[in-house]
């Protein structure tokens, strides 16, 4: 009876692979995370812990919420690379990122910096006449965090159900013995 345990314990410790529990994490960017950046800014770079696959891509947003166009974007191992037309405007820019890790997961993130380029802003009050008093952004725009998808989480789970049922199983095999 012990070897049968240690031989589907073996078996369950060998097909569980290490990354089931890894997804990739934004671990770097440029400009960075809640910086504020005195520039001009037409290219964007993100880093992730792992490679990640085509198919990723990442947005642009002014404070009001209106999207910033992105000109290219580029992939190169764990980089997501983007580039736009114009300097970004003064203010805070929301990036929302969605990548496709190495492990196959969809996931979605967002960080925020400050562009104060006082270049940009002598130019931004001569083109406008009024000023805009919607300013305000939700509490769920700054923060900074990751959010997984549901069914990211479906594999770990499946392995820790199968984990238990493997344990019952060897319970219910050792009662029998004992009463045979």
């Amino acid at each position: 009876m012990r070897k049968f345990f240690a031989c589907i314990l073996s078996l369950y410790l060998i097909l569980v692979p290490t990354q089931v529990w890894a997804h990739s994490n934004l671990t770097e960017s440029i400009p960075a995370i809640d910086a504020v950046v005195k520039e001009d800014v037409k290219a964007l770079q993100l880093t992730f812990n792992t490679d990640i696959l085509k198919g990723s891509t990442f947005t642009l947003a002014n404070e009001a919420g209106q999207t910033i166009a992105v000109d290219t974007i580029q992939i190169d191992g764990p980089h997501l690379k983007g580039t736009t037309s114009a300097p970004l405007p003064n203010g805070k820019i929301t990036v929302n990122w969605s990548i496709i890790g190495a492990d196959g997961h969809l996931i979605h993130g967002n960080y925020q910096f400050t562009v104060q380029n006082k270049q940009t802003a002598a130019n931004d009050d001569k083109k406008q006449t009024t000023t805009t008093t919607d300013a305000a952004t939700s509490v769920d725009e700054q923060q900074n965090t990751s959010k997984l998808d549901g069914d990211s989480l479906l594999l770990p789970i499946i392995v820790v159900v199968l984990g238990i049922a493997v344990i019952v199983l060897f319970f219910i095999m050792k009662k029998k013995d004992a009463n045979s």
